[in-house]
């Protein structure tokens, strides 16, 4: 899958959360409130003026894209990682230790002694494309090596799928995306500098192989 073009960087990045839900009010304002458990990332990218050289892949490639149509990964820039990760001997990245089908918890093997998994940072599992966030931190000790804890990894949203056993669990801010409107427009002035603002959700895939925009 193709990346999101790096260069140029937008000038401003407005991150939105958005879960669904579904509420409603008596006349007396007793109000009842349900989620229905979908959730997406989108990501709103202003940019500033830029020459047609430095502009002119950025344009190629959203039009590539065909609207709604394609889906891309798209990486945060600049958005610092704050978790520190070693794994045990022999494996070189963390992974689920217990099938889980639903919930805001799973169990994490391979980390070692002294890892921090740092809440605010972004991950995946590799079994499907959604991306989470940590929500409490966890500092690895020796006993959860050896089996006496748990390491519990906390995230936002619940699992939009079930996630099985040795899928791995990668930390990162990437997320497969799409345009959020089959339309793009770009301000072209008089001094010939392009400028655009963007707007992406995120995609992910059913389990049927089709893809679902939450």
């Amino acid at each position: 899958m193709a990346n999101f073009p790096t260069n140029p960087q937008p000038a401003r990045i407005r991150i939105g959360s958005k879960y669904q839900s579904v509420e409603s009010q008596t006349l007396s304002y007793n109000r009842q409130v349900a989620s229905r458990g979908g959730h997406r990332w989108s990501f709103s990218l202003q940019y500033s003026p830029q020459t047609q050289s430095n502009f002119v892949e950025l344009f190629a490639f959203l039009q590539s894209l065909k609207g709604r149509y394609g889906s891309c990964n798209f990486t945060l820039p600049n958005y610092a990682q704050q978790s520190t990760l070693s794994f045990e001997s022999g494996f070189t990245t963390t992974q689920v230790a217990v099938q889980t089908s639903n919930g805001s918890l799973v169990k994490v093997k391979n980390a070692d002694t002294g890892s921090v998994f740092r809440k605010g940072d972004f991950f995946k599992f590799s079994g499907h494309s959604k991306t989470y966030m940590i929500t409490k931190d966890i500092t690895v000790t020796e006993s959860m090596v050896t089996g006496d804890d748990d390491i519990d990894l906390e995230f936002c949203p619940a699992l939009q799928r079930q996630v099985g056993v040795d899928e791995d669990i990668t930390i990162g801010a990437t997320f497969k995306v799409a345009q959020a409107s089959d339309e793009f427009f770009v301000d072209y002035p008089e001094n010939k500098t392009y400028t655009t603002q963007i707007e992406l959700r995120e995609v992910v895939d059913s389990g049927s192989g089709g893809q679902s925009v939450y």
